[in-house]
């Protein structure tokens, strides 16, 4: 049997050609799609170690973990990579379901996990939260990538926003998380 070697045949060479003019054409659509994010910063009263606790106990999420007057009706966890979360948020106008996998887990340093929500009409963003040592305080770096648009971004703005206030108030008046 011949090989058509590592170029192939023009016919061969053709299709790729037109498979990856496709796959060029996908990347560009998607590229367009997700490249809104956000980040916000909150410097908190604690250590790296309670903050990060507070992020992955569930019994401590549940009581901030939703923006502005919302509250957790129902939070799972399972804090490792390959583990899931589902996060149901409670509002005047309903119940919102979140679900997201975690893909980084360094305690106390640093969480990476998917997030998919109505708000992104149910397709997977990536949410990145930092944790770094500022004396006896933690500045908390939180970046949500891949939205849909700015609008998206802006509303997931104003919520992680509030949830950061809820957690820093979380913080200050339960001392001694982890």
């Amino acid at each position: 049997m011949r090989s058509s070697g590592c170029c192939g045949s023009a016919r061969s060479r053709q299709a790729q050609s037109g498979a990856l003019k496709r796959k060029a054409e996908r990347f560009k659509k998607m590229a367009y799609a997700t490249k809104h994010g956000l980040r916000i910063t909150r410097l908190l009263p604690a250590p790296p170690q309670e903050v990060f606790a507070a992020w992955t106990d569930p019994d401590c999420a549940r009581h901030w973990m939703a923006p502005g007057s919302m509250t957790v009706a129902e939070l799972e966890m399972d804090p490792r990579p390959g583990g899931c979360f589902r996060l149901v948020m409670r509002g005047e106008r309903g119940d919102i379901a979140h679900i997201g996998e975690y893909r980084e887990v360094d305690p106390p340093r640093r969480l990476v996990f998917t997030w998919k929500s109505p708000a992104t009409q149910g397709r997977e963003t990536v949410v990145t939260v930092e944790f770094h040592e500022r004396g006896d305080a933690t500045e908390l770096i939180l970046t949500h990538e891949e939205l849909l648009d700015e609008q998206t971004a802006d509303g997931h703005r104003q919520g992680w926003t509030s949830i950061a206030e809820k957690l820093a108030l979380y913080i200050a008046s339960h001392p001694r998380i982890a």
